[in-house]
């Protein structure tokens, strides 16, 4: 797809800029019981024939902790889920980005894809790669401080569902380093 502007990827600082964050949609799929992917997840990973299945909260929506426990050790059923979710999340990010770039007349639109090396070709769609990168020990301890109720070893294979730092690194075409503070990756970005 040619786009008549130039599209980065990464953080939101700046001026003249369109955000757009694609990590929250996993989330408002996964609330409605009436959304499609909601069923399609529910009939890929849940309990069958089970009233309340394994991976449902107390009032029917899809436990993203529970999910989680299900897929991340297993590649074929994480596999499995990112085929039920890339293709909607990808309609959704093209959407916004061409509502940033023509309808909102953006000069640069920005696209925080958390999964963008993993998802295949969905990058080249960016005139700009950015991948925020951290050290793996402050990549652990950031995941669990954010995250307390997952043990440490869900962290890791939350982790290592991901490709490693060091091919992300080769595919990016700019590297921010963020094993300090907020301000330090600030004037990285802005730097940029």
């Amino acid at each position: 797809i040619l786009l008549p502007r130039e599209i980065l990827e990464g953080g939101t600082f700046g001026n003249a800029r369109h955000p757009v964050d694609e990590d929250g949609l996993p989330k408002r799929f996964m609330v409605s019981p009436q959304d499609s992917v909601y069923r399609t997840i529910l009939d890929a990973f849940g309990e069958p024939a089970a009233q309340s299945s394994n991976i449902l909260d107390e009032h029917g929506c899809i436990d993203r902790r529970k999910l989680g426990a299900v897929v991340f050790p297993d590649p074929i059923k994480r596999g499995r889920l990112n085929r039920i979710m890339h293709p909607r999340i990808i309609l959704i990010l093209l959407k916004r980005l061409m509502q940033g770039i023509y309808w909102e007349y953006a000069d640069i639109v920005c696209a925080d894809v958390p999964l963008l090396f993993e998802s295949g070709q969905l990058r080249r769609l960016f005139g700009l790669t950015i991948l925020v990168a951290c050290d793996p020990d402050v990549q652990f301890k950031r995941l669990r401080k954010r995250n307390p109720e997952l043990s440490e070893s869900e962290c890791r294979d939350r982790i290592q569902s991901q490709l490693p730092l060091d091919q992300k690194i080769h595919m990016a075409d700019l590297v921010i380093w963020n094993n300090g503070d907020v301000e330090a990756l600030a004037l990285q970005v802005e730097a940029v």
